[in-house]
């Protein structure tokens, strides 16, 4: 396979050469026919673009990666790539992060495989509880196994408390790539796992990059066996769009009247290549007058997981689960950790081929 690449920076080329890619710069646009059905790469700033690529090579593998920044955004522009079948490509995108773009795309190298990604449909959903409580689980079913809570919401640190350790406080350590694995036993202690806190400095909301992302999540797949990261719920954050990308298994966190918010996202993680079936839902805070989860599931194509009621105004950082409630959790994310390797199947088990 072949990328023609058009208007790429020779950085990034050097970069996806360097990665095993093999990359042919392009001073013009190439004749149609000597594309063919290889991949052609344009990098450019104006949004009606991938309805005339397409027209113009119709047989080839398109990816249109979008520069222009600014408060009209660029959701419409990767929505008009999804209409014209062109894989999209957003502005500020870091080089880690459109490594694993490209890896996702074309299946050249596995990603780390023990991250399990929480993501909000919307601020205030519970999103970062949901995720602890998750490790908390996970910790109850793996006693022996290191599993960590990492808060990679650049928005809100989902901790009140004090800590040693944060996203901000590790900016640094983070730009420079610097992070190590035996940083994160400053991490707080917590039923049993490690957390690292989200970000406190809203001033620093928009300085997180992706490849600050991949640095964060690289060290953290080193440091424990299970790595929870929460994501939080804005679209717009570098870490929210790098976890979509490059985690193992990625849960939607929402509540019964968020559906038409949820569709929205759905399509698009459908835009950046993920498609609704590798998603996985989580209904917080449901009523009994609430649609059943299998509904929610059903209504946008995704996985359901499993489902928690409205518990009141709680102060636990996880949350309490009666047994009925602890039995569905921990039987819902079984077979997340035996596709991790950390259980055995109960098929294995019991001695089955």
């Amino acid at each position: 396979m072949k990328i023609y690449a058009v208007g790429l920076d020779p950085f990034w080329v050097m970069a996806i050469k360097d990665h095993g890619y093999t990359v042919i710069p392009c001073t013009e646009m190439p004749d149609p026919e000597t594309v063919g059905e290889h991949v052609l790469f344009v990098v450019d700033d104006d949004p009606n673009r991938p309805a005339g690529l397409r027209e113009t090579y119709p047989n080839a593998d398109l990816i249109y990666a979008y520069t222009r920044r600014g408060v009209s955004g660029w959701h419409a522009v990767a929505a008009l790539c999804a209409k014209h079948g062109v894989r999209f490509i957003r502005p500020g995108i870091g080089r880690e992060a459109l490594l694993d773009l490209l890896d996702s795309w074309y299946g050249e190298t596995d990603r780390p495989g023990n991250v399990i990604g929480v993501f909000g449909v919307l601020p205030g959903v519970g999103v970062t509880r949901i995720a602890a409580t998750i490790a908390g689980q996970i910790t109850a079913q793996t006693a022996a196994k290191k599993v960590l809570l990492v808060g990679c919401n650049v928005y809100n640190p989902g901790w009140d408390g004090d800590t040693a350790v944060s996203l901000d406080r590790w900016k640094q350590r983070l730009t420079s790539r610097m992070l190590r694995s035996e940083d994160f036993e400053q991490a707080l202690k917590l039923n049993g796992f490690s957390y690292v806190p989200g970000n406190f400095d809203p001033l620093a909301a928009l300085d997180f990059t992706e490849d600050e992302a991949a640095h964060l999540l690289e060290t953290a797949s080193q440091a424990a066996d299970v790595v929870v990261a929460d994501f939080g719920s804005i679209p717009e954050s570098a870490f929210w769009y790098f976890g979509m990308q490059s985690a193992s298994i990625r849960i939607f966190v929402t509540q019964p009247e968020q559906v038409q918010r949820l569709k929205t996202l759905v399509k698009l993680t459908q835009s950046m290549g993920i498609e609704p079936e590798h998603l996985f839902l989580v209904a917080n805070r449901v009523g009994p007058e609430d649609v059943s989860l299998k509904t929610l599931a059903e209504a946008c194509s995704v996985q359901p997981l499993f489902s928690l009621p409205y518990k009141g105004n709680v102060r636990e950082f996880v949350l309490p689960l009666a047994k009925k409630e602890q039995d569905q959790v921990q039987e819902a994310l079984e077979p997340f950790l035996i596709a991790m390797g950390i259980r055995e199947s109960i098929a294995r088990k019991r001695g089955w081929f």
